[in-house]
């Protein structure tokens, strides 16, 4: 009888200790979230990065970081392909870096930077443009739906130029200030409402081309 009061009793006391953990854990993770967010590179940059203070980068540095950015990682809040950020700070490395070295000089970090979003990926495994598709035999061809032979359906070509999105990109920032692969990163990082509305075109684009891929594979949903 005795026995069983006592594990009774343990098990209870166990309990209490493990939930006063869990709490305890989120207390101080929430504190250190706040942290981060006074102060970026305070305790909490130290707590996870190796060196003590932020340093400032180079193009060389920036354009050795975007060769080792994954490509096939879904996209984050923004709407934005890893792929097409990756071609951005090959094109123009100097804005990133500027861009970079402003916010460690500043000791400021944009809240909208520090959202994520977690994205189900297909078991597939692959992204919605069609060279991609064809090279893992998942299109029969690598060319544009709706522009036809020869004119391959890349990211540029959706975003830029593709008639199948002509009102919607006429609409945005893109018609109204006649962007292109050469200006969008500057005047991306210029105005944050060009940002915004450059991140829901991209989010359409990609959405209706998923859908397509679907199609193509006779899915019903």
């Amino acid at each position: 009888m005795v026995n069983c009061y006592l594990r009774a009793l343990f098990r209870l006391k166990r309990k209490k200790f493990k939930d006063a953990i869990k709490l305890s854990k989120a207390r101080h993770f929430q504190e250190l979230c706040e942290a981060a967010d006074s102060q970026p590179f305070g305790s909490a940059y130290k707590m996870v990065m190796d060196e003590p203070e932020p340093v400032l980068t180079s193009i060389d540095k920036a354009l050795n970081l975007a060769s080792k950015i994954k490509t096939s990682k879904a996209v984050g809040p923004d709407g934005i392909p890893n792929a097409s950020i990756k071609a951005a700070i090959a094109a123009k490395p100097e804005v990133f870096v500027e861009l970079y070295n402003k916010c460690i000089v500043e000791g400021t970090v944009s809240r909208r930077w520090k959202l994520q979003r977690l994205v189900l990926i297909p078991k597939a495994g692959h992204g919605c443009f069609k060279p991609y598709l064809h090279r893992f035999n998942h299109a029969e061809d690598p060319f544009c739906d709706h522009c036809g032979q020869g004119i391959i359906e890349d990211a540029e070509h959706s975003f830029f130029f593709c008639p199948l999105f002509g009102r919607e990109r006429g609409m945005s920032a893109i018609g109204r200030l006649h962007l292109t692969p050469d200006n969008l990163v500057a005047h991306m990082l210029a105005e944050e409402s060009t940002c915004t509305d450059i991140s829901n075109l991209a989010a359409h684009i990609l959405k209706d081309l998923r859908l397509r891929e679907r199609l193509r594979n006779g899915a019903t949903n």
